[in-house]
């Protein structure tokens, strides 16, 4: 299976935000170059919460935002 997510901007801890084509919003928990990305979604209250299945390919669109 694979996900395009598209970057929607910061949550207010500075990790990026991307939404789905269902239009569901995941957060990079670990937005570091050097590290994978750990997509969680996010609750009602902008808190991670279910981690993205690992056999999910994902495509940023227009590119991963890391913090350096």
């Amino acid at each position: 299976m694979k996900k395009t997510l598209t970057h929607v901007g910061r949550d207010s801890w500075s990790r990026p935000l991307y939404r789905d084509e269902n239009g569901r919003i995941w957060v990079d928990v670990e937005p570091r170059s050097n590290y994978a990305p750990c997509l969680c979604t996010i609750t009602d209250a902008g808190e991670p919460c279910d981690p993205m299945r690992p056999d999910i390919e994902v495509e940023f669109v227009p590119r991963r935002d890391v913090w350096y």
